[in-house]
């Protein structure tokens, strides 16, 4: 099973040589960065060269799943409290009273791990200055935000998910933390990620993919017109998403004619009568003037 892993240059080394160790069966294929904005350049073209891709943060995933298409899923390790308290448990050494400032827009997280060490609301302050949108520009007005309620002395330290506010706020000597998963929290990942896909391979669900295009009319209709076309053309888009739900399948549209559903062989072979009878064929010929070319594509296909 080969996982693209997607992580900042400087780690990068730390985590292929844990995943190494810890399951052997996986071939990791690193794919470091210095900045979230080189991602996209950095995957395109190669998503059909690893089975998925795993991030270590949702923020990174999001940024790339907007510039690449993919067929399949992307991941992301999910942070567990135990990534905070490392990070407690460095600050109490260093002697910083738990006056936080942090980026990461989750209370709840926070409450959690506090309940876990015992401390209740008394015991400490937290400042949270959330990043609504990915750029390097809000990226240093949010280490100045931090610098500020640092300077003012209503926080001791800071906690960031980002590489380059950490570079900032250490630069001028103020107390900043990155927020990792935890070892734990890669390997639980891990775990569940290789038992899923054996399941699927178990179950012989390969991706699958079904390419959808509209012809185009070959023939006038006796009293057409742009609306009448365009109306059987919005039936025919119907139709077709409406075949994508009976699939279970992922339904991404390539305008200005096109679809492609992501969905496995089991499901496509269920559906036609192992491919005697496509349903969404007969509907768009009975109730609109237009015809669907479609091909299917497995493993390699696809």
């Amino acid at each position: 099973m080969r996982i693209g892993i997607v992580v900042p240059a400087e780690i990068i080394d730390e985590i292929i040589t844990f995943l190494s160790g810890e399951f052997p069966e996986i071939e990791a294929v690193p794919f470091p960065y210095h900045s979230i904005v080189e991602i996209p350049d950095l995957l395109s073209g190669r998503q059909n060269s690893v089975e998925t891709f795993l991030f270590l943060g949702d923020t990174a995933r999001r940024y790339a799943e907007k510039a690449v298409p993919h067929a399949t899923e992307w991941l992301t390790i999910p942070r567990s409290s135990a990534s905070l308290l490392r990070l407690f448990y460095r600050a109490r050494d260093k002697g910083y009273p738990m006056r936080i400032a942090t980026d990461l827009d989750r209370r709840d997280f926070f409450d959690l791990a506090f309940k876990e060490i015992g401390m209740s609301e008394n015991d400490f302050s937290l400042e949270i200055l959330p990043i609504l949108a990915y750029n390097e520009g809000l990226l240093i007005k949010n280490a100045a935000a931090m610098e500020k309620l640092y300077r003012m002395g209503k926080v001791s330290y800071c906690i960031t998910l980002f590489y380059k506010v950490r570079d900032i706020l250490d630069s001028k000597g103020i107390p900043v933390y990155i927020l990792q998963p935890s070892f734990d929290d890669i390997r639980n990942g891990l775990q569940r990620l290789v038992l899923t896909h054996e399941s699927m391979l178990d179950r012989g669900n390969r991706l699958a993919v079904i390419a959808i295009h509209i012809d185009a009319l070959k023939e006038s209709i006796p009293n057409n017109n742009d609306y009448r076309l365009s109306m059987e053309k919005l039936q025919v888009s119907r139709e077709i998403h409406r075949f994508a739900h009976f699939l279970d399948a992922a339904c991404i549209e390539q305008p200005p004619s096109g679809y492609f559903l992501f969905t496995t062989p089991a499901l496509i072979e269920n559906a036609t009568n192992h491919y005697h009878h496509f349903s969404l064929l007969s509907n768009v010929a009975e109730t609109t003037a237009f015809t669907l070319s479609i091909g299917i594509g497995y493993g390699e296909m696809v």
